[in-house]
């Protein structure tokens, strides 16, 4: 689906677990202690669309936005100082640029600008076990239906209102992976889903507004041209 010259929307599934049913997951896992619960949902295997790796090689994504916005030990400690907090916005921008870029950009950035070229510039590509091992994956893609249920129910909306989307990108070097694309009228929306265990959940609750999670909804909204992002946190408990 292509919305204008820039974006484009790829339609599919990111990660799938083969033949899985959440009715019959659920009424085992909730007989199990905590580490059989563990235990059960690291026992499925995903599998990784090979489109999907395809589509996002050798682009900037949301959730490598920190990485790319982070600053050298040197800009960092020039914004932390009391001269720095009381010039204007012009006077910042005019200190940056004094500064040479190599000198500005942090270790994540430089780090995030490597993996980049490599992928553009050669075959090498990030190994699929590295995506597939991934616990919080295999969690998020088991407790997904009863988040999307949730969802559902909280904004008044059915199965038509919500698309699986593998990836939108935007121009040449910029894009993301959302959990779900949703249709509300004339308004353009993702929903991004966020499944913690249950002590986790609670810290994430409150660590909501940390610089990481604000940069990934920004960016979103900034590349998918977004009316807005709604995050929705689940404990996998409830």
């Amino acid at each position: 689906m292509k919305l204008n010259d820039n974006i484009e929307i790829y339609a599919g599934k990111q990660h799938f677990i083969e033949k899985f049913d959440f009715n019959s997951f659920i009424s085992e896992y909730k007989n199990l202690n905590y580490e059989g619960q563990k235990a059960f949902i690291e026992s499925f295997d995903i599998s990784t669309n090979p489109e999907w790796l395809q589509l996002k090689r050798g682009y900037l994504g949301a959730s490598t936005a920190h990485d790319f916005l982070t600053d050298s030990q040197k800009v960092s400690s020039l914004k932390r100082t009391k001269a720095w907090q009381e010039m204007s916005v012009a006077d910042r921008k005019a200190k940056l640029a004094e500064i040479p870029l190599e000198e500005r950009l942090g270790e994540g950035c430089k780090k995030l600008a490597y993996k980049i070229l490599a992928e553009r510039r050669t075959s090498w590509q990030e190994p699929e076990p590295v995506w597939a091992e991934k616990t919080q994956i295999k969690r998020g893609l088991v407790f997904e239906h009863p988040a999307v249920e949730l969802y559902k129910k909280i904004e008044g909306l059915t199965d038509d209102n919500l698309l699986d989307v593998m990836f939108i990108r935007n121009g040449d070097l910029m894009g993301f992976s959302p959990d779900k694309l949703v249709l509300k009228g004339d308004k353009r929306v993702v929903l991004e889903i966020k499944n913690f265990e249950p002590p986790a959940f609670y810290k994430a609750v409150a660590d909501a507004e940390k610089p990481e999670t604000i940069e990934q909804v920004q960016w979103q909204i900034h590349v998918g041209n977004l009316n807005y992002v709604d995050v929705l946190y689940c404990s996998q408990e409830d």
